[in-house]
């Protein structure tokens, strides 16, 4: 039991931080996108506020993909080590999914 007490603790609930945070900052990139759309959409355009907006749209692609690599080195250590993850029954047991398939 304590080592899924640790599992949980140290993999799963980091992972799912991690998974969070990449929806976040998907979430912030789509709204950098959508602003750079307006921006160019007025008159006169804005060039220094368009490309300032690009630079946050760009570093947010950086961030997600950092989160989901997080994400996926937790998951990938969780199904190297072989944990599996059910009630505390032992019954239906479940290894961890994979985040690329």
């Amino acid at each position: 039991m304590t080592g899924r007490l640790e599992d949980l603790t140290q993999s799963y609930v980091p992972a799912y931080g991690s998974l969070a945070r990449a929806n976040i900052r998907t979430l912030e990139r789509a709204l950098a996108l959508r602003r750079m759309v307006i921006q160019k959409m007025q008159s006169p355009a804005d060039d220094e506020a368009f490309v300032a907006t690009r630079n946050t749209f760009e570093a947010s692609a950086k961030a997600v993909d950092e989160e989901a690599q997080a994400a996926r080195a937790l998951l990938d250590g969780l199904i190297a080590k072989g944990t599996e993850f059910g009630d505390a029954s032992g019954a239906a047991r479940y290894p961890p999914g994979r985040l690329d398939e």
